[in-house]
């Protein structure tokens, strides 16, 4: 659970956030890791921005990522894995608005 006040110089950019996170994750058998991981933010702001819009403006954020890793696996002392990561903005302002999807290939080395 998060909860998170931002006061800044412009009303517009002030706001308060409140959101929540879950995730679990895992070391399976054959040296397989792995994690599933999601979350919720819902942002409100003090004032709106007039050159956008007359309404303050209010943002729902959304995320998620899997992960899986191959530590039995070694390429020059380094193990793969593979992350995704998705990510949207939904929002009253259209230029604030996105998904996003992320696919990440890592080599990481354990010690």
């Amino acid at each position: 659970m998060l909860a998170r006040r931002d006061m800044m110089a412009a009303d517009f950019y002030s706001s308060k956030t409140l959101g929540a996170n879950v995730g679990i994750g895992a070391e399976l058998p054959w040296g397989i890791n792995a994690g599933l991981s999601g979350g919720i933010t819902w942002s409100r702001y003090d004032a709106p921005q007039l050159v956008f819009s007359s309404e303050k403006r209010e943002d729902w954020r959304f995320q998620a990522r899997a992960y899986a890793g191959l530590r039995q696996l070694r390429i020059a002392g380094f193990s793969p894995s593979v992350e995704y990561q998705f990510m949207k903005v939904s929002t009253n302002y259209e230029l604030y608005k996105s998904d996003r999807h992320r696919i990440h290939f890592k080599l990481a080395r354990y010690f």
